[in-house]
């Protein structure tokens, strides 16, 4: 997928981060899926929450540049643990 040309059509739009993120705290491992809240001065993302005990993590003034879009076809199998 393109990126949007318009920062508002950025918000909505799940994204897998390019590298490790970090935030006050902890570190959150490149591949993460997150969801756009937002997009002044960067990305605000919240995470998708942690099978095991429900975290979600959320991020703020990430740049662009750090994620990829991804489809939603990608979102789903990628997330699916075959159970």
């Amino acid at each position: 997928m393109k990126k949007p040309k318009r920062k508002k059509d950025w918000v909505g739009l799940r994204v897998r981060s390019r590298k490790d993120l970090q935030n006050s705290l902890g570190k959150i491992p490149a591949g993460t899926i997150f969801t756009v809240d937002r997009n002044y001065a960067g990305l605000y993302l919240t995470s998708d929450p942690c099978p095991h005990c429900g975290v979600r993590f959320f991020i703020i003034k990430v740049p662009e540049r750090e994620v990829t879009i991804i489809e939603e076809e990608e979102d789903v199998s990628k997330s699916d643990t075959g159970a």
